[in-house]
């Protein structure tokens, strides 16, 4: 990726959960690779974890990861009396570990379709979804990004994979050893923290609470933005930014629209839960014809 393709965005480090737009350039740059190598490993477990070769973490920064599972002490103190999130308050979204632990705890106990937007430079993104049946046992991948595609279809026990780049389409298949390893830590649930993922956009942003809406028969309360920690220049779009989180703290759509410097188009970064509870996983053409 050249240099100065992220040149709209200022992202928090992986690690530390500082800005740092050169660890920002290089994070993005490893989604497409990182997301192929996830695809390959029999459990999704090979991960970015920071961009330590340009910025390592302190040992403080070591030993605090960004998403943990026990809420910081500012979260821990809402009460919940007053029927907010936690890491939440009037004020709005205090704590954004505390969000990213109750919304990895819901999707590692329940089935879910989730998919994430990451914005490249000259308006291209990276997406990905994946749907996961804890029932069934089954698990669909899908990578798309201008550089490559991606595909990868788990059921009983064997993993089916198409990778498409270059104009050159390859099949390949293995086996899962542990499907509740896969649905639980596969790199889009596992990194939901980092800086790339839902942990960057609500560091990145200013969230105002903005009362409560019900969606598929849920009570979520809106957080709107206020504004985002962007590069000079760089222009959110507070109008269309926000999240939307349940009483528990689970985050279903989480997004930071922007204007890159120079640009008059609007690209946006995004999380959203699709689905979760009873989700179904179908086969894919392409399985057979591979």
């Amino acid at each position: 990726m050249a240099p100065d393709r992220q040149r709209g965005l200022k992202t928090p480090n992986t690690i530390s959960g500082q800005p740092s737009r050169r660890c920002l350039s290089r994070s993005f740059q490893a989604v497409t690779r990182r997301a192929l190598l996830t695809s390959l490993g029999a459990a999704g477990i090979t991960a970015l974890a920071g961009c330590n070769a340009d910025s390592p973490p302190t040992a403080s920064e070591a030993e605090t990861p960004v998403s943990s599972a026990t809420p910081s002490p500012q979260s821990a103190a809402t009460p919940e009396s007053v029927g907010l999130p936690p890491g939440t308050s009037e004020s709005g979204i205090d704590d954004a570990s505390a969000l990213v632990s109750a919304t990895q705890s819901a999707l590692r106990s329940n089935d879910y379709a989730i998919e994430s937007i990451v914005p490249l430079g000259g308006g291209s993104a990276v997406t990905t979804t994946i749907r996961s049946s804890l029932s069934q046992e089954r698990y669909l991948y899908v990578h798309d990004s201008p550089s490559e595609t991606n595909r990868r279809y788990v059921a009983d026990g064997t993993s089916h994979l198409r990778a498409t780049a270059g104009g050159e389409t390859t099949y390949d298949t293995g086996t899962v050893d542990a499907f509740a390893t896969l649905h639980e830590q596969n790199d889009q649930v596992g990194m939901l923290g980092s800086g790339e993922a839902l942990g960057g956009i609500l560091r990145t942003g200013s969230y105002l609470l903005d009362g409560t809406v019900t969606r598929n028969g849920r009570r979520l309360h809106e957080f709107s933005l206020e504004s985002a920690d962007l590069a000079e220049g760089t222009t959110a779009v507070t109008a269309a930014g926000g999240a939307f989180v349940d009483a528990d703290g689970v985050v279903f759509e989480a997004s930071l629209p922007y204007t890159p410097e120079g640009s008059d188009t609007t690209v946006e970064w995004s999380f959203t839960v699709l689905s979760l509870g009873d989700v179904t996983v179908s086969e894919p053409d392409w399985v057979r014809s591979g």
